[in-house]
């Protein structure tokens, strides 16, 4: 009985797929492969399914897709640079309409300014003549 323990546990010990292919990606292949195929042999699917293939592959998509992450990241800072830019112009333009409406003020006040000076000077005028002719 213990013989016939340690056989199945040497059987079940031993790694059939060599180290550069104990991937998750290579399991789900293998998976696949095996459920959708009537293939029963391992070795002889190893042999031809051309792993290095895949691997080569499955580097070029990583590759590609690090690149698609880089190109993300630089359109992301190019955006933030933008709308730093549009929130700057932002203020700047708030600032002008600020700066409009406080010249809009003071040349209410010098009008205001200017009449009651106005309405003094013809208020002597009217009392200095008033008091010459009358």
């Amino acid at each position: 009985m213990n013989e016939i323990k340690s056989n199945i546990t040497t059987a079940y010990g031993v790694n059939i797929i060599p180290n550069k292919y104990r991937d998750i990606y290579v399991a789900y292949y293998l998976y696949d492969y095996f459920s959708s195929s009537r293939e029963t042999d391992l070795d002889k699917v190893l042999q031809t399914m051309l792993l290095d293939q895949i691997v080569e592959r499955l580097d070029r998509i990583i590759d590609q897709q690090e690149e698609i992450i880089l190109n993300q990241r630089m359109e992301l800072a190019l955006q933030e640079k933008q709308s730093a830019q549009l929130q700057e112009n932002h203020r700047a333009q708030l600032q002008a309409i600020a700066r409009v409406e406080q010249n809009q003020q003071l040349q209410s006040d010098y009008l205001a300014m200017i009449d009651t000076n106005t309405r003094i000077t013809n208020f002597f005028v009217t009392a200095d003549y008033i008091n010459k002719y009358l």
